[in-house]
């Protein structure tokens, strides 16, 4: 399956406004409009919007287990991670892992992203090659990965079945895509784990594991 294809139209006409829809956890300061998206892969283009006066400085910054494009189409953001204005005409291509934001705008900004959840899986891989280098190095391992699970304690299993893709987070922090993602590995205690996916509500589970525990979470976006 590719991505959805459409004949020319302009989605910042006024007759088009209706198709905007607010981004969750910024009502009110921020919407967005999907143009265009693969179910199977889960690359999608897509519009946002920020209102005058934005601030999404109480989020922080985010970053995504996955390349993206980002182009200004209108208006200018101030993103705080690179203590710079991006104004109409700025691009970025992303890099998996970077960190971008938080933003703020004066006078508003419209901004195009196409990104690539598919292509997760080349970070996940290259994460995978080095966990194995590291091995035979466990303070190097927990160094390199402060959330790896404490050494003496047996570790809960918590299974992934998402359809089509979702990004996993636990309590608040990325753990990459899923698929290819099949399973995460945290310590005995209580998890809110979330899973997004661009175009649905967000799935919300929250989890009280214990020891050798296994959890498997199964989720369809539809």
């Amino acid at each position: 399956m590719a991505k959805t294809t459409t004949t020319y139209w302009n989605p910042l006409t006024v007759e088009n406004e209706r198709r905007w829809t607010p981004v969750e956890g910024l009502v009110g300061m921020a919407e967005e409009l999907t143009l265009s998206i693969d179910a199977r892969t889960g690359e999608y283009t897509r519009l946002t919007r920020f209102h005058p006066g934005a601030d999404t400085s109480p989020f922080g910054g985010k970053s995504h287990a996955y390349p993206e494009e980002v182009f200004i189409v209108s208006g200018r953001l101030y993103d705080r991670a690179f203590d710079l204005w991006i104004e109409a005409g700025h691009y970025a291509s992303r890099p998996p892992g970077e960190v971008h934001g938080p933003f703020k705008t004066d006078v508003g900004c419209v901004v195009l992203e196409v990104s690539f959840p598919q292509r997760a899986s080349d970070a996940v891989k290259a994460e995978g090659a080095k966990a194995v280098a590291d091995k035979a190095d466990p303070t190097k391992l927990a160094a390199a990965n402060p959330d790896a699970t404490k050494p003496g304690i047996i570790p809960a299993t918590v299974f992934l079945n998402v359809a089509p893709w979702g990004e996993v987070f636990v309590n608040g922090k990325s753990q990459g895509v899923s698929p290819p993602r099949k399973f995460i590995k945290l310590d005995p205690g209580k998890y809110k784990i979330e899973i997004k996916n661009t175009t649905f509500p967000v799935f919300v589970e929250n989890v009280d594991l214990k020891t050798r525990d296994e959890v498997t979470l199964r989720h369809r976006f539809q």
